[in-house]
């Protein structure tokens, strides 16, 4: 559930490590809370291990294991990707300005047609590994995108100045607007 903040936290747990290399995670607290997930299998990845794994090494093998090639490849070439929404297209990779094109019947024509986003998960962001950020918002946009986009900050590319939830131009339900 979004916070007062704006952020949206999900916390979760290993329920199984599987022998393929596969593990499935059970989402305990946050907008994903119930729902659970298995990722990553070692024919996604490309490094021979002779030692353990480090945090923010399995950090960026779960987020490779959930990205489809071509969101893969951009990964590895950009450390961004992009992903389809039903409201637009959204880029994740930049924290704090991630570029978002609406587009679809839930956007007004004669709104701008490329708007920076602002979504920021909760927790220490100095001792989260980076690729565990782009986990979390992308299993939320995957799962729930009214929420991500009902909490997301934005600028147009011509403003300096963010703006406060909702995006000009979007229409999301109005129950989800008046929840948040």
């Amino acid at each position: 559930m979004p916070t007062e903040d704006g952020t949206i936290g999900s916390v979760y747990e290993v329920v199984a490590e599987h022998p393929d290399g596969r593990i499935t995670l059970r989402f305990t607290e946050g907008v994903l809370a119930g729902r659970t997930v298995t990722a990553f299998t070692d024919e996604h990845c490309d490094i021979a291990h002779a030692r353990p794994l480090t945090p923010r090494e399995k950090a960026e093998r779960l987020l490779v294991s959930l990205l489809d090639p071509q969101q893969r490849l951009a990964w590895s070439a950009k450390r961004r990707f992009r992903l389809g929404t039903p409201y637009g297209v959204l880029e994740l990779g930049a924290l704090h300005n991630m570029s978002f094109w609406p587009k679809g019947p839930h956007w007004d024509p004669g709104h701008p047609k490329l708007l920076y986003l602002c979504v920021v998960p909760r927790g220490d962001l100095q001792r989260l590994p980076e690729a565990d950020i782009w986990t979390n918002l992308l299993l939320v946009v995957r799962a729930e995108p009214e929420r991500f986009f009902a909490v997301a900050n934005w600028r147009a590319p011509s403003h300096t100045s963010w703006y406060r939830p909702p995006i000009a131009g979007l229409r999301l339900g109005q129950a989800l607007l008046q929840h948040n």
